[in-house]
């Protein structure tokens, strides 16, 4: 009976002991330290900025890897050049207190900065307020500069500088310094992936009556109108993709920490689970166009328009606004003595068919024929109405060729038919 305790003893030792040596050891977490959000000279009281600081806190987690601790001092530009410099010199001597620009930083927390791999330290470097008229009253703008410190253990200890700029503008000054503040948040999750090149892997996680659900959401950046390539989970593994991807999709949606994306285009099958990685833009797109125009009185001159449409294209979706300008190319001979100018301000409405997609551009302009010539005077012509229907067609993830038909109407001058077309570049 004895004999038989130590030998069943003995089959379950050696039973856990090959299910340890079996497992995969577990990835290591390595150590980030984010200092409080400094609102330097500023003036801003330091509570206005910790939502900020809260979703930098929550963003860095996101990534995952990372054992994250927020220290309660908060440092500037010169204090934080002067602790990389004490850091670097402490290196192979042990933690000791350290005093920058005035702000003690006790041993223990020297210790966390030594093991770190990365400290962030951000700070407020310039605040404007500026009061401009409008036609509903006053309205105010707020310009910030935010500078964030990263300090990277990879071998040596590096230090990289990252400055954004936001704006805030509304009626009220309060919520136009939020809103700066807010937009603070995305541009800083996009610099910390630039440097930290681990970053957590997005990845499909449901395919759904054409819909792409993927784990990216507005607290990682994403907003209405912007576009994810597909790698695939070949690419994700690998760590290389060709830089096209397999599919294009664009945020139709979005949530917390999911968007729901719409197929562009797909080159292949997509699968849950493929990696997923949001396209870098500034979220514009740039169109320059040229239309003839028809007049509806068939004695009529017929003439030739050339211009340039700058059209919103990240946190819109189906209703996108913009602005527009063109001249007159033909006939050529009124540049003898005038040079005719119109601005258009409107919005589109646009369905999306995979690479074909269908538009309506309504919009409203204004017509000013400046004298070139002496003897001449610049004579302002007019208001007009204009709607246009386009058919465009995605060549490539960054330009779209399109064709466009519509009708104008300048009050008192003249009316008629449009036909024409262009090119889309997606900034």
């Amino acid at each position: 009976m004895r004999r038989r305790r130590y030998l069943l003893t003995l089959t379950l030792l050696c039973t856990t002991l090959c299910v340890l040596a079996a497992q995969e050891p577990a990835a290591a977490v390595r150590s980030l330290v984010l200092f409080s959000f400094s609102p330097g000279d500023s003036g801003i009281p330091a509570p206005q900025l910790a939502e900020c600081q809260a979703g930098m806190r929550q963003a860095l987690a996101d990534r995952g890897g990372y054992r994250i601790e927020v220290l309660g001092q908060a440092l500037a530009a010169v204090d934080a050049a002067a602790l990389f410099d004490r850091l670097k010199a402490l290196r192979g001597t042990g933690p000791q207190d350290v005093t920058v620009g005035g702000v003690m930083i006790p041993a223990a927390e020297v210790g966390k900065l030594l093991a770190a791999e990365v400290c962030i330290v951000p700070w407020l470097a310039a605040f404007t307020s500026e009061e401009e008229e409008a036609t509903a009253g006053i309205r105010y703008k707020v310009r910030l500069k935010t500078t964030f410190e990263f300090f990277i253990r990879a071998g040596d200890l590096t230090r990289e500088t990252r400055t954004v700029e936001t704006m805030g503008y509304d009626v009220e000054a309060d919520r136009a310094l939020a809103d700066a503040i807010k937009t603070i948040l995305p541009q800083f999750v996009y610099e910390a992936g630039s440097l930290l090149g681990d970053e957590r892997q997005a990845s499909i996680l449901a395919l759904v009556n054409g819909e792409v659900f993927v784990d990216m959401g507005w607290k990682q950046g994403v907003a209405l109108g912007s576009e994810f390539s597909v790698k695939g989970s070949a690419a994700a593994e690998s760590g290389r993709s060709s830089g096209r991807g397999k599919a294009l999709l664009t945020a139709s949606e979005v949530t917390e920490d999911v968007s729901v994306g719409v197929i562009a285009y797909d080159d292949g099958t997509l699968e849950e689970g493929d990696a997923v990685e949001e396209i870098p833009r500034l979220g514009i797109e740039l169109t320059p166009y040229a239309y003839a125009f028809i007049p509806w009185i068939p004695a009529g001159p017929v003439s030739a328009y050339a211009g340039l449409r700058v059209t919103l294209a990240k946190g819109v979706y189906t209703l996108r606004p913009f602005i527009a300008v063109e001249t007159l190319v033909y006939p050529f001979s009124t540049y003898q003595w005038w040079f005719p100018l119109r601005p258009f301000v409107g919005a589109e409405i646009r369905l999306r068919l995979g690479r074909v997609e269908l538009a309506a551009l309504p919009m409203i302009g204004v017509e000013e024929w400046f004298a070139l010539a002496p003897g001449y005077t610049s004579t302002f012509i007019g208001f007009g109405l204009r709607g246009v229907v386009q058919v465009a067609l995605l060549i490539t993830r960054d330009v779209k060729l399109f064709l466009e038909g519509g009708y104008e109407y300048w009050f008192g001058t003249r009316e008629g038919f449009l036909a024409g077309g262009g090119i889309s570049f997606k900034l």
